[in-house]
């Protein structure tokens, strides 16, 4: 019952989330949180973006944004989940529902 669940979420290119995960690892170590579950999502444009800019291509001014599209990508997400101490060191044991207690 005393188990304590973070989330934490690092934005940026995958290094600079790393480098932020791994700075704030010591802290949340410090206060007794420790990482069991980390997922990196790399960014990208959304769809309604691109129809924009295609759009903006027959006008001849979408045609830079289309390449700006197409070289640089969006920043990613690096999600970290922690626990704390006394807490199950497996991630489903976050998910798992707690015991009723019939009477």
């Amino acid at each position: 019952m005393g188990e304590q669940i973070i989330v934490k979420t690092y934005t940026g290119k995958e290094a600079e989330a790393t480098i932020g995960f791994q700075a704030d690892a010591a802290s949340m170590a410090a206060q007794g949180f420790s990482p069991v579950f980390q997922s990196w999502a790399p960014g990208q444009w959304q769809s309604r973006s691109f129809i924009i800019v295609l759009l903006l291509c027959f006008l001849i001014v979408g045609i830079p944004a289309l390449a700006y599209m197409l070289i640089v990508t969006p920043e990613g997400a690096l999600t970290v989940t922690y626990v704390g101490s006394g807490g199950d060191p497996t991630p489903e044991g976050a998910l798992r529902p707690e015991p009723s207690r019939a009477a």
